[in-house]
């Protein structure tokens, strides 16, 4: 089950989390939130997504060909092992991507896995951004630290957003919520 909300005027909390209309990501102009979702297990939150980019978009193809930088923020409310984020965007790829883009994909998992394990434990509240910066690739961060040099492959960035609005996502209502279909 997942309640969302895609549409926000001004700053407002969904599973406790703050969400802010607007984020800043390189020296871009401001990016506007498109949506926003909170993932259920039963009746335990698990974690709230929002998706951030220069105009609206109503499809993950809309998103991906739209220029300039992106952001995905994922906070998570509740305690999980540090590998959770790898496992999930490894099922998402393995779900969305076709195996010829998987092979692509393997150096950039392999750094972003290494980077992952480095985290021992995720807590309540804690943070993990993915923003696709231009030029530079994609930019992983977890409570504001990012965890390694830019991973400059668009695949990966493409396998991340699958995970959350592709055609086979980790949640259904999450992914309406993100592209502002609820």
């Amino acid at each position: 089950m997942c309640w969302a909300a895609a549409t926000w005027a001004a700053p407002a909390e969904l599973g406790g989390v703050k969400i802010e209309p607007t984020a800043q990501v390189a020296n871009a102009p401001a990016l506007t939130l498109n949506g926003a979702g909170l993932r259920m297990a039963g009746n335990n939150k698990i974690t709230v997504t929002q998706v951030y980019a220069l105009k609206r978009f109503s499809s993950m193809e809309e998103f991906l060909s739209m220029p300039g930088p992106k952001r995905f923020v994922v906070t998570y409310l509740r305690e999980f092992p540090g590998g959770i984020p790898y496992k999930n965007l490894s099922r998402g790829i393995e779900d969305n991507l076709p195996k010829s883009s998987r092979s692509l994909l393997i150096p950039s998992l392999m750094r972003l896995s290494d980077a992952l394990a480095s985290v021992k434990r995720i807590a309540p509240g804690d943070q993990m951004t993915v923003d696709w910066v231009p030029g530079v690739g994609s930019v992983v961060s977890m409570q504001g630290r990012q965890l390694l040099d830019p991973l400059p492959s668009p695949e990966l960035f493409q396998g991340y957003v699958a995970m959350w609005i592709g055609a086979a996502p980790l949640d259904a209502a999450v992914k309406g919520a993100l592209l502002g279909q609820d």
